[in-house]
């Protein structure tokens, strides 16, 4: 999972995605998370990555909600799950199924597994 979300005013990149794990997931990451790259999305956002390495039950699944009018104008507001599903993929699947922009993110992981710099959890 790549979790993303804006940084809160003076919120540095590293604390931003240990929440937006958090929130999105519904379990703390535990382990040191190791900066991979920064890259920049098709629609010109920039996402700064980091990864760590550490076991998560996709069944324990647990994301926060965000509320939104539905059916649009409506006039109704509804709550939905920010995550509706976890999944593990292999690096090959993975590529097969991130947005394009993302796929550096990849890249970055599988030359940091490579070089022996694999995230450690603690």
């Amino acid at each position: 999972m790549i979790p993303k979300g804006e940084l809160q005013a003076g919120e540095a990149p590293l604390a931003a995605a240990m929440r937006e794990f958090e929130e999105e997931l519904g379990a703390a990451p535990q382990g040191e998370p190791q900066p991979l790259c920064t890259v920049r999305q098709s629609g010109g956002k920039l996402v700064e990555a980091f990864a760590l390495e550490g076991d998560f039950d996709c069944a324990g699944l647990d994301s926060n909600l965000f509320t939104v009018e539905y059916p649009p104008r409506s006039g109704r507001v509804a709550s939905f799950p920010e995550v509706d599903e976890a999944r593990w993929f292999s690096l090959d699947e993975g590529r097969r199924k991130i947005l394009a922009s993302q796929a550096p993110i990849l890249d970055a992981l599988e030359a940091a597994l490579r070089s022996g710099a694999s995230p450690r959890s603690s």
